[in-house]
């Protein structure tokens, strides 16, 4: 499958982006796991990314790196509405993952 901007893509559920970002390997992390893999999305036409900039979480759009939200917690900020009043975590079936 292929994203608007014609790169491959993918769907993924929150418990396939758990696995891909490692979080089992955190244990003691189990509230606050870290970003380990930076992520990039889209969500209807609009690229999105998740990434971690001064020492917080964040979600920004791209290219112009536009803050939507920010969180010290990756998964409080995965919860937090970003778009259409819903957060990461509501719409990540919605989603189209760069591979």
């Amino acid at each position: 499958m292929h994203g608007p901007d014609g790169k491959q893509v993918s769907k993924m559920t929150m418990e396939e982006y758990a696995n891909w970002q490692g979080w089992d390997e955190w244990p003691d992390r189990v509230d606050n796991p870290p970003l380990t893999v930076e992520t990039t999305f889209w969500y209807r036409e609009t690229e999105y990314m998740v990434t971690k900039l001064n020492k917080e979480y964040v979600i920004v759009k791209q290219p112009s790196f536009e803050e939507i939200v920010r969180n010290k917690n990756f998964l409080e900020l995965l919860k937090m509405p970003f778009a259409d009043g819903k957060s990461f975590q509501d719409l990540i079936g919605e989603f189209l993952f760069e591979d």
